[in-house]
C-alpha cells in the first residue's frame, strides 16, 4: 500500500511539473489575442494586425500560437505577396440521368478554349464503387473513347455531405464530353456539377498604418524634407503621395531612416506625373525621412502620405471546439523552427482565413521572473525535477524487487 501511495505521489509531482513549465512559458510574453472560433479542423490563415506587429520583434520571432492546454502550436509565417487563389469553373450540362437500368449518362459542353486534361465533378457522398468510360464528341452524335475504366473511390470528407473528385485523361478539344457510369443495376452516383478549377494570381491588398506624426520645411539648399514619427516603430513597407501640384513634374527623392543624428539610407525614388507616386521597400523603424530635390523648380503640393504595410500571417492546423490565442511581446525569444515547413502542398495554399481580437496585456506575464536567456531556459527546472523523481521512482521499484525476493 506504501508503494501504491509513493507512486502516485510521484505521479501527481510530474504532472504538475510539466502544468507548471506549461503556464510558466506563457509569463514571458507581455501581450496576448484571442483567435475567433475554429469552425472546423484544417489549416488557417491568420492575418496579424499592425497593432500586434508593432509589439513584436523584429523579424516577428516572438510570436506563439497557443492552445487551451497551454501549449504552443507550430505554425509557418508568410509575407502577403502576389497569390495563387483556385476557383471552380463549372460547365454546362446537357443530359444528366440514366440510359438504362445500368448505366447513367453526364454530357457536357467544354468551355475550354485550350485543351482539357482534367475534369471535376462535385457529387454527394456515396460510401460505394463505380467504374466509368469517358468519351468526346464535336457534334453530340458522333462519340470517340478518351479514358475506359475510371473507379470512383468511396472517400469523402467528414464535414461536408458533397465531395470533389478529378478525372485525369489524354489531353483532348472535344467541345462535348460524355461519362458512362456503369451502376450494375443499383442506384446511380448523385453528380451536382462538373467543370475545371481555375487559377488566378491576385495582389495582396496592402494595409494603411495609422497617421504619423509629419513636419516639412522646404529649405533654402532647393531641397524638401518631410520627416515621418511614430511612437513606437512600425513595420513600413511602402508610401503613397498625392501630390496636387504643379501640373508637370519630375523629381528625384530619397528615404532615409532613424534620426538626423544617425540617419540611414534606405532607397530612392523618382516623383513624376502623372502618378501613382508610390516608394516601396522594407523597413522597420519610428522615424524616417523623405528629401526631394527640387532644383529650380517650385515646391511639390502633397496633399496626403499614406503608410502601407503588407500583409503578415501566420499559417497553422487548428481543430474545431478548441480555443486558441497568440502571445508576443517577448524580446528574448529565440525564433520557433516548426516541422510544418516541410508540409506547404496545395492543402495548405487553400487555407481559410481567421481573425484574431484586440490585442490586451497578457493577465500571466510575470516580467520578474522572466529569465535572461532564451525561450527555452524555463525548461530545465521541469526537467531536472522529472528526472530526479524518476530516479526515485526506479530506486523505490528496485528495493520492492529485492524485498521480494527474500522473501
Amino acid at each position: 500500500m506504501k508503494n501504491v501511495w509513493k507512486n502516485k505521489f510521484l505521479c501527481l509531482l510530474l504532472l504538475m511539473a510539466f502544468i507548471s513549465a506549461r503556464l510558466h512559458a506563457q509569463e514571458l510574453f507581455r501581450y496576448r489575442a484571442d483567435l475567433e472560433q475554429v469552425p472546423q479542423d484544417g489549416f488557417y490563415q491568420i492575418r496579424l494586425d499592425p497593432s500586434l506587429l508593432v509589439h513584436s520583434q523584429d523579424g516577428l520571432g516572438d510570436i506563439r500560437i497557443v492552445d487551451q492546454q497551454n501549449s504552443f502550436v507550430p505554425y509557418l509565417r508568410r509575407t502577403g505577396g502576389p497569390e495563387t487563389k483556385e476557383s471552380f469553373l463549372p460547365f454546362q450540362i446537357l443530359r444528366n440521368q440514366p440510359e438504362n437500368d445500368t448505366t447513367s449518362s453526364l454530357i457536357v459542353e467544354n468551355s475550354q478554349s485550350s485543351p482539357l486534361r482534367t475534369l471535376w465533378l462535385n457529387l454527394k457522398n456515396a460510401n460505394v464503387q463505380r467504374t466509368a468510360d469517358l468519351l468526346g464528341s464535336n457534334d453530340l452524335k458522333n462519340w470517340y473513347a478518351l479514358e475506359e475504366g475510371i473507379l470512383f473511390s468511396n472517400t469523402f470528407p467528414a464535414n461536408s455531405d458533397n465531395q470533389f473528385q478529378s478525372l485525369t485523361f489524354p489531353a483532348t478539344s472535344y467541345r462535348y464530353l460524355q461519362l458512362l457510369v456503369y451502376n450494375k443495376k443499383k442506384s446511380p452516383l448523385n453528380i451536382l456539377q462538373a467543370g475545371v478549377f481555375k487559377q488566378e494570381q491576385q495582389h495582396a491588398q496592402l494595409i494603411p498604418l495609422p497617421k504619423g506624426s509629419l513636419t516639412r520645411k522646404d529649405s533654402s539648399d532647393q531641397r524638401t524634407y518631410i520627416r515621418l514619427r511614430y511612437p513606437r516603430s512600425y513595420q513600413i513597407d511602402q508610401l503613397s503621395l498625392k501630390i496636387s501640384s504643379p501640373k508637370y513634374f519630375k523629381r528625384r527623392v530619397e528615404v532615409f531612416q532613424g534620426s538626423k543624428e544617425g540617419r540611414l539610407f534606405v532607397s530612392g525614388g523618382v516623383l513624376q506625373s502623372p502618378g501613382p507616386n508610390v516608394l516601396s521597400f522594407d523597413l522597420r523603424n519610428h522615424e524616417l525621412e523623405l528629401v526631394i530635390e527640387n532644383g529650380d523648380n517650385p515646391t511639390l503640393r502633397i496633399q496626403e502620405i499614406t503608410v502601407l504595410q503588407r500583409p503578415r500571417y501566420l499559417l497553422a492546423y487548428l481543430e474545431k471546439g478548441k480555443s486558441y490565442a497568440l502571445l508576443t511581446g517577448y524580446p528574448k525569444a529565440a525564433p520557433p523552427k516548426y516541422d510544418l515547413e516541410y508540409f506547404t502542398d496545395s492543402a495548405v495554399a487553400r487555407a481559410a482565413d481567421l481573425k484574431h481580437f484586440a490585442l490586451t496585456s497578457n493577465p500571466q506575464y510575470k516580467p520578474a521572473e522572466a529569465p535572461a536567456v532564451n525561450s527555452n531556459y524555463f525548461l530545465w527546472p521541469a526537467i531536472v525535477l522529472a528526472l530526479g523523481s524518476l530516479i526515485w521512482l526506479i530506486k523505490g521499484l528496485l528495493k520492492g524487487i529485492e524485498e521480494r525476493g527474500k522473501e
